[in-house]
């Protein structure tokens, strides 16, 4: 089921833009941490499900 997009009130229409769309956008302090925190969470949890070359692996015999 699709809902038609809200019709824009009068306080809405009334506001300027927040940001200018031609201006580039810049990242934020917030998502540059989220995007660290996220690439090491990914290093961490490949490095835990990688063979481990100091014998800490399980034995495959």
């Amino acid at each position: 089921m699709h809902l038609p997009a809200p019709e824009p009130g009068p306080d809405r229409a009334a506001r300027p833009p927040v940001r200018d769309p031609e201006s580039p956008r810049r990242v934020t302090l917030l998502e540059l941490f989220f995007d660290l925190v996220y690439v090491v969470a990914l290093a961490l949890i490949s490095r835990a499900w990688s063979p481990s070359s100091t014998g800490t692996a399980p034995d495959r015999r």
